[in-house]
């Protein structure tokens, strides 16, 4: 797969194989997990930008995107997931950023326009800028095993209790630790954590390895 710790790819790399074969990195990984979240945050936001339109029209406009988010966010996430380890780590989170917005909110705008929603202009530029930051929010989560699915991937009940800590770590150090990727610690064939690197140590003037002793 295209996002793995190990031998992590170009992210224009990463891009180029979505476009090639989006049946397995997109359709495949639909997360149902972020679906969930979105349909409900964006709901209450689409609910509140519309509230001055009229009770009805409000509760209309949220429905409409209810069933909008349940259905695409799954594939926008797993775009993002595809970039969380690529390289180099700016593009790797500038390109959904960017890509995901722009996408997104193009169906979005079309969507309510079709049907007529008041505050058109309001709710796109609500739902923009909430993409813009929940998308980086989700790729900060996502480097850290949170949201993801496949072979690594947690209950939903799991995936909420992280997120409650990491919440404060992304407010309160967001741009850092955004740019950062945690890689997990490299495993010997037991399966067990390699330790530091051995350095020799020296006896009677002469070089002696010691073992190495590993991470518990």
């Amino acid at each position: 797969m295209i996002d793995k710790p190990r031998g992590r790819l170009a992210a224009t790399r990463v891009l180029i194989c979505i476009a090639m074969n989006p049946y397995r990195h997109l359709i495949r990984r639909w997360n149902w997990k972020t679906a969930c979240l979105s349909a409900f945050s964006r709901g209450i936001l689409i609910l509140l930008a519309n509230l001055s339109a009229g009770g009805t029209s409000a509760v209309g406009a949220m429905f409409a995107e209810v069933c909008y988010r349940a259905l695409t966010s799954g594939f926008y996430s797993a775009l993002t997931q595809a970039f969380r380890f690529a390289q180099p780590v700016w593009a790797a989170s500038a390109i959904p950023m960017v890509l995901i917005p722009i996408v997104s909110d193009s169906g979005e705008f079309a969507m309510h326009g079709l049907r007529g929603t008041q505050r058109l202009g309001t709710t796109v530029a609500a739902s923009v800028i909430f993409t813009a930051i929940s998308t980086l929010f989700e790729l900060f989560l996502m480097r850290r095993g949170v949201l993801v699915m496949g072979q690594n991937k947690r209950s939903l009940v799991e995936d909420l209790k992280s997120i409650s800590q990491l919440i404060v770590d992304f407010s309160s150090d967001g741009t850092r630790l955004l740019f950062s990727i945690p890689i997990p610690p490299r495993r010997e064939r037991s399966g067990r954590p390699t330790g530091m690197p051995v350095l020799p140590a020296f006896v009677g003037g002469k070089p002696v390895r010691a073992a190495a002793k590993p991470i518990e």
